[in-house]
């Protein structure tokens, strides 16, 4: 999938730039979640402070507590 700087930056202006948030991003990237992209989690994001919550309540897998996961691979 190509990279779209522009979906990068408004992921990361939504997430305020908070390093918790980018991890949770990455574990519903790593999820496996079906086809999932940064629009898609935004779409989501965007659906009120419920699904915020939820999507910003994802833990990390163990790949990222041992700091295998490459981030930039799937932003």
């Amino acid at each position: 999938m190509p990279r779209d700087p522009t979906r990068e930056e408004e992921l990361l202006t939504a997430l305020e730039f908070l390093p918790l948030a980018i991890t949770q991003f990455t574990c519903y990237i790593n999820r496996g979640t079906p086809r999932a992209t940064i629009q898609k989690y935004l779409n989501e994001y965007y659906l009120g402070e419920e699904k915020q919550h939820k999507l910003l309540s994802l833990s990390p897998s163990e790949d990222i507590e041992l700091g295998r996961f490459n981030v930039s691979s799937h932003i």
